[in-house]
């Protein structure tokens, strides 16, 4: 942020984050105490102190973006509809995503293992029930990697093993596989 102060008068940012917790996230106490050191940043929704809801999101940046540079709230809302993977897959009812929390990610690093998005996990305390890493044709893939490209291969009807040279390189560069 203070970069940004530095190349511009005043920058205006908003900063996403996809929080799990419906109260008291890390994000909204490290806002809190930036604040208190003198930073013109915000939260909005669960970041806030202020009383603030996600929905008054527009309203509040355009009524206090000359108080404040960054205002940090969730993408979608900050409902809290918890489920557990499996809840989900149990019951079959498709009408959940109408309700979207981000704690249903949770525990679920085995779809990312062996893909770009590995790394910005949080650390996991609890074991996973689900192994991050899958046996086929004698070879062991990461599981995300690998159900990623069968995902591929699906919807595309073909491998990025059986593409020209230059395609694969293309895709590897897009990160596409």
């Amino acid at each position: 942020v203070q970069w940004f102060e530095r190349q511009t008068t005043k920058p205006l940012i908003l900063f996403w984050e996809d929080t799990p917790h419906p109260q008291d996230p890390s994000l909204k106490l490290a806002l809190r105490r930036l604040r208190e050191q003198g930073r013109l940043y915000r939260g909005i929704g669960v970041f806030g102190w202020e009383g603030s809801s996600r929905g008054e999101a527009l309203k509040v940046i355009c009524d206090k973006h000359r108080e404040a540079v960054l205002f940090a709230l969730r993408p979608y809302t900050d409902c809290h509809n918890f489920r557990s993977f499996h809840q989900l897959l149990e019951k079959q009812e498709y009408g959940f995503f109408q309700n979207y929390d981000s704690s249903w990610k949770d525990g679920l690093c085995f779809l990312y293992a062996g893909t770009q998005i590995f790394p910005l996990l949080s650390v996991q305390s609890d074991m996973e029930n689900v192994p991050a890493w899958i046996m086929a044709e004698g070879v062991k893939y990461p599981f995300g990697s690998y159900f990623r490209g069968k995902l591929r291969e699906a919807v595309l009807g073909k491998s990025h093993s059986k593409c020209d040279a230059l395609s694969r390189q293309y895709a590897l560069w897009a990160n596409l596989c």
